[in-house]
């Protein structure tokens, strides 16, 4: 009798013992009686759930012919168990099999799968098991001397086989009890004769099977032993096999998108080096922290010697102290396999956790004090090296200082691209991986709404399934106003983790700036006026920044761009709005309550901040006339913001009154009055932005402003403005921006004296002369520009006639590291400008007289000549080791491009139409030209080099000169981005190195956002953004 891969006893022949027929005919009559009094229906309801397999119940034997589901047309279900274990009960069952089934559940943690105790209730035995092998990762066959003597057995190494060749699952072969396996192979000995009265189909069928299953690289007892290490090197032979598959027996990651991706990080720091690691996993609320931590644990928990994994870590924490001592005694008993783990001495549970390789996983700790005191207790200060080496910890949290405080990498969880937001929402909204198209542009208003948050496009497909357009017009809508619970109790959190100010800051960010992105120097305007006693903006901003409140989008050597994220501004604009009296709110930003408030005057001492752009909404006048008292009882206002709208601001004929004197950022589009109201004392100010104004003059030249802690200056395009006001008293102003002020002739004799000035932008200011700038000191004029802007760092002179006058006092600029001219009369561009070492951006446009560039030795990062005459470059331009950027548009005369240094990633050549060579492109991973017929010679053979760093982007559809591209193919190229548009004419060349074959596509096609292209007769293999395989054939 043997316990077969189901578990039912049964005797030599494969039929049912005594007993258990007994029962079978015991639980007929049972049936047979009950259902004369009740409905068949009524009677498998009431009673059939009370009767238990392991009891009573055991259906009749199967038929061994049954014929399993075709596989075309049957759904391939993800794997429920990792081992499927096929065996002889009386050769294996109370020795080997007892030991090598321990070993793997509860050493290795696998889902085993060997007797009947997880079959559901009521299902046949031999339909379950064909289902429990089609449903295994994995298989151990162990082949006894009394294997063969089985017909069950030999069915399930059939089904078994059928199903490795089908999913490319491994099968583990043992041959245990002295077998020799070439008695499996060839039939002899025990496995010669094989059961009786079969078909002879069937027969055949097992003795394939078994000569199949013995050529399969397996283990042989008599070869590895002692039977201890038999069974270690069988769990590292499931190991390596499971190791391979993505998709775990957890089914936690069945469906998640750009998982695999996510998890590659990790998994590399996981795998290298043997070392103990204790890894953050840092992001937002709802962006997959958790999710990527499980789907780590799930893939890799059974390689270690223990693992562990604890949900909702700061949750627990807020229990009493014994539940949190509980914690730790849960950790300490899964981790050493014993239940009675709490009573052992501390010392001997970490000596003996010292010699356990372990996998732990905490989720979701928390950023307060309290967090990280009771962490550090539940691993004793100690964390990974508490365990044995090669152990890992992974935390997942919202704050990235936390995580920096104690683990050795941390790894931030982005956002979703469109594309793969695209994909997560419609699986759930269409079980479809793209929308229907009458569904795209709704798709799309779901997608901008989450902003790549997978759990807000998880809950929001979810709650869209299966419902009309109309259905979903009506919920994208009120989404606006009354955000999905679920979504918005996940962002709350992380608000009510703040601290008081904190909480002000995050109203104050989500109020001015909403879903847009951000410059940091602008929030620092912000913050330094508002929050200066609470550790200064740059900490506030990074303090920010780690706790996932906001996103930094791009990093530049002198700021940020950040964001915050949609879901986080939309619920800071919905606390301020609960306060549902226009008169208690702190902020008014939505386009119905300002109008309220100018047209009634409902602001009141409470209100903080006006914000008002093209997102406050539409309001059904065109415009808002305002009372000249209007701003009188705001007395507490800090911020004034009316960026551009269709809807006018109409004032008074006597203008403002007043603007509160507590401002601290003042930006206001098209400012209609021709100053400043004559009450307004800017003292508190570090703002003040009125492009396009109608400012003829800040304020009277007789009045001396206290601008204190002014440090921005926008005036832009004021085309009646003429004199910069007195600035004397702005020692704290860095920038000033006066582009596009045609008439402006003066800039004031203050502006020598403000010592932290670092931007001048003096573009298109063409009325605007040198001696304007002022000699009105004492400054030696030979010394004169170095001396006026000491800490200048970027000037912008295009348009103007100050670059004609005195261009060589630039270079006694020694701080300054950007110039920016344009002049059509401009001639002559002096050797002396290029030697200001701190130089590291110039920027010449639309000199069209400017013929020839002195020699260039100054090592600058970006040089852009647009629109010039110049017929070549200087040849030192070799020699500047960090030129990055070359842009060289518009420059119709410039005939061929010498050496180019090492260090150049990015070379741009629109519309350079006499430009015939390019004897090197540099190590450039950017080549952008349109309009550049006249090229006969590329570097490499007209292609890029074998170096896999260049990339090659052609914008222009009328490149029908170019006969011949060749493109290297191999793994260092792979992630570039090639995009190609061209006419029929051109031939493409595909290779993977320069000394393998290549083929010829022709053209017309179109291929963009690729990876790698290579080419297999003629047909385009395309891999996108997403890394998805898309396969397009060429026209020959």
């Amino acid at each position: 009798m043997k316990i077969d891969g189901g578990g039912h006893d049964r005797d030599e022949d494969g039929d049912e013992s005594r007993p258990a027929k007994r029962q079978r005919t015991l639980f007929s009559e049972i049936i047979t009686r009950a259902t004369t009094l009740l409905q068949p229906s009524r009677f498998f309801q009431r009673f059939l759930p009370r009767f238990t397999r392991s009891h009573l119940f055991y259906p009749p034997s199967p038929s061994r012919d049954i014929v399993p589901p075709s596989p075309s047309s049957s759904i391939v279900l993800p794997p429920k168990h990792d081992v499927f274990i096929s065996f002889r009960g009386i050769d294996v069952r109370d020795n080997f099999l007892s030991h090598l089934n321990s070993f793997l559940t509860h050493q290795k943690k696998f889902a085993v799968y060997k007797d009947d105790s997880d079959l559901e209730r009521g299902e046949e035995i031999s339909p379950s098991l064909l289902e429990a092998i089609e449903r295994s990762a994995c298989y151990i066959v162990i082949f006894s001397p009394n294997y063969a003597g089985s017909p069950w057995c030999l069915d399930e190494l059939v089904r078994i086989l059928e199903c490795s060749d089908r999913y490319g699952r491994r099968v583990v072969p043992v041959f245990y009890g002295g077998l020799d396996p070439s008695y499996v192979e060839n039939q002899t000995g025990s496995y010669r004769i094989l059961p009786k009265g079969e078909a002879v189909d069937k027969i055949r069928s097992w003795r394939a099977a078994l000569t199949k299953a013995a050529g399969i690289s397996g283990f042989d007892s008599r070869v590895t032993r002692p039977e201890s290490i038999l069974i270690g090197e069988i769990c590292k032979a499931v190991l390596q096999a499971l190791s391979g598959q993505m998709v775990p027996v957890s089914n936690s990651i069945v469906g998640l998108v750009g998982l695999e991706r996510r998890i590659n990080k990790i998994e590399h720091w996981a795998t290298s080096g043997g070392k103990n690691l204790t890894i953050g996993v840092w992001g937002p609320g709802g962006i997959g922290k958790t999710t990527l931590a499980k789907a780590f644990y799930d893939k890799f928990s059974s390689q270690f010697e223990a693992s562990y994994f604890l949900s909702n870590f700061s949750d627990k924490l807020s229990g009493s102290s014994q539940l949190r001592d509980d914690l730790q005694n849960d950790l300490f008993s899964a981790l050493l396999g014993d239940e009675n783990a709490w009573r052992i001495s501390q010392d001997l549970k970490e000596h003996r956790l010292g010699r356990t390789r372990v996998l732990v996983v905490i989720d979701d700790v928390g950023d307060d004090i309290g967090n990280m005191r009771h962490l550090n207790e539940l691993f004793k200060g100690r964390y990974c090296d508490l365990f044995a080496s090669g152990s890992i910890i992974i935390l997942t949290s919202r704050n990235q200082q936390v995580l920096k405080n104690v683990c050795h990498h941390v790894h931030e969880v982005v956002a979703l691209g469109d594309n793969e937001a695209l994909r997560l929402f419609c699986l759930r909204a269409f079980k479809e991986h793209h929308p229907p198209i009458e569904y795209v542009e709704w798709s799309k208003r779901a997608i901008t709404y989450a902003q790549g948050n997978p759990l807000a496009l998880t809950i929001l497909g979810s709650h869209l399934y299966d419902r009309d357009q109309n259905f979903w017009g009506i919920e994208l809508k009120a989404l606006e106003r009354h955000p999905n619970q679920a979504i918005e109790r996940v962002f709350r959190r992380s608000y009510e983790g703040l601290g008081r100010v904190e909480r002000n800051v995050f109203i104050d960010i989500a109020c001015l700036y909403g879903r847009c992105q951000f410059n940091d120097n602008e929030l620092k305007k912000l913050l330094d006026g508002n929050y200066v006693e609470h550790g200064g903006s740059e900490n506030l901003i990074i303090n920010f920044i780690d706790k996932s409140m906001l996103t930094t989008v791009f990093v530049f050597p002198d700021h940020r761009i950040v964001k915050m994220h949609g879901l986080l501004s939309d619920l800071g604009r919905r606390i301020v709005n609960e306060n549902f009296r226009l008169d208690r709110r702190s902020w008014l930003f939505e386009a119905q309550d300002v109008y309220s408030f100018f047209k009634q005057g409902k602001g009141s001492k409470v209100t903080r901040g006006i914000s008002w752009d093209k997102s406050s909404g539409e309001l059904r006048t065109e415009a808002i006339h305002m009372q000249s008292d209007a701003f009188v009882k705001l007395e507490n206002l800090r911020y004034l913001v009316i960026r551009k709208s269709e809807t006018k601001f109409v004032l008074p004929k006597d203008g403002l009154r007043c603007l509160p004197n507590s401002l601290i950022i003042l930006t206001w589009d098209a400012f209609p009055m021709r100053c400043l109201p004559h009450e307004f004392c800017p003292e508190n100010l570090t703002s003040l932005s009125l492009p396009s104004s109608k400012v003829r003059k800040l304020w009277d030249d007789t009045r001396n402003m206290d601008l204190r802690n002014l440090k921005f200056l926008d005036l832009s395009r004021s085309k009646y403005l003429k004199k910069l006001p007195d600035l004397s008293t702005a020692k704290r102003l860095e920038e000033i921006n006066l582009r596009f002020c045609f008439r402006l002739v003066e800039l004031s004799w203050s502006i020598v004296h403000l010592p932290k000035l670092e931007v001048l932008n003096l573009e298109k200011c063409t009325s605007l002369e040198l001696n304007a700038v002022g000699y009105y000191t004492d400054v030696n004029k030979d010394d004169n520009m170095a001396a006026i802007f000491p800490e200048l760092k970027r000037l912008n002179l295009s348009g103007t006639s100050i670059q004609n006058q005195k261009l060589e006092e630039l270079r006694k600029l020694k701080g300054c590291n950007e110039i920016s001219a344009n002049d059509q009369e401009l001639v002559h561009f002096r050797d002396v400008i290029f030697q200001s070492k701190a130089l590291e951006e110039i920027c010449l446009s639309n000199c069209i007289t400017l013929k020839e560039l002195p020699k260039i030795l100054v090592p600058m990062e970006a040089l852009t000549l647009l629109i010039l005459a110049i017929r070549e470059l200087p040849a030192t331009i070799h020699r500047l080791s960090k030129l990055v950027t070359l842009d060289l548009s518009g420059c119709s005369q410039l005939s061929h491009l010498p050496e180019l240094p090492s260090s150049l990633t990015k070379l741009e050549a629109y519309c350079c139409t006499a430009l015939q060579t390019m004897s090197n492109t540099g190590g450039g991973d950017v080549i952008a030209a349109s309009y550049c017929r006249g090229v006969s010679m590329y570097p490499e053979d007209h292609g890029l080099d074998d170096q896999g760093s260049n990339l090659l982007i052609w914008y222009d559809s009328e490149l029908s000169w170019m006969r011949e591209v060749l493109v290297p193919l191999d793994s260092s190229s792979e992630g570039k981005e090639i995009s190609i548009m061209n006419d029929a004419t051109i031939k493409f060349v595909f290779r993977a190195t320069r000394r393998d074959r290549f083929g010829v596509v022709k053209g017309p096609f179109m291929v963009e956002n690729c990876g790698v292209i290579p080419v297999y007769d003629n047909r385009v293999i395309v891999v996108d953004d997403d890394r998805q395989l898309i396969s397009r054939t060429s026209t020959s």
